[in-house]
């Protein structure tokens, strides 16, 4: 929250429920096998909501943090919304607007990673992180 606040990008807290698929593990009605119905779907997705404080649904990061954490590599996972699937399924943003949400995740991460080295590790912003003439 306080890095979304630093980069100027409204955020909420909550839980990421992770599935395997875009479909029916995500409690979506217009894949190609659905066993439910719209009003099954609403209350299986008010229950994550009110029972978990589930806010996002995704279906990669698992796999990601897995292998990252296999390996000992840290890593965090930005997740961006892109419709309330209380009010529908069906993504309608625009190019730009898609745009705009992979800006913002980067703004967030860039946010959060800077206030860790300031705040936890002392780094001073007019130290540079890296020497330009140093080969890495």
């Amino acid at each position: 929250a306080a890095a979304a606040a630093g980069a100027s990008v409204r955020a909420c807290t909550g839980a990421t429920m992770g599935t395997d698929d875009f479909y029916e593990g995500q409690a979506r009605c217009d894949g190609a096998v659905c066993e439910y119905d719209d009003a099954a779907k609403l209350a299986f997705l008010r229950r994550c909501h009110d029972e978990h404080n589930v806010v996002n649904i995704e279906m990669e990061a698992t796999a990601f943090a897995a292998f990252c954490c296999r390996v000992g590599v840290p890593a965090a996972v930005v997740c961006c919304t892109l419709l309330d699937r209380l009010a529908g399924d069906q993504v309608t943003s625009t190019p730009a607007q898609l745009a705009s949400y992979v800006d913002n995740a980067i703004a967030l991460a860039c946010e959060f990673m800077r206030h860790e080295l300031v705040e936890r590790h002392g780094w001073q912003p007019d130290v540079p992180l890296m020497s330009p003439n140093k080969q890495y």
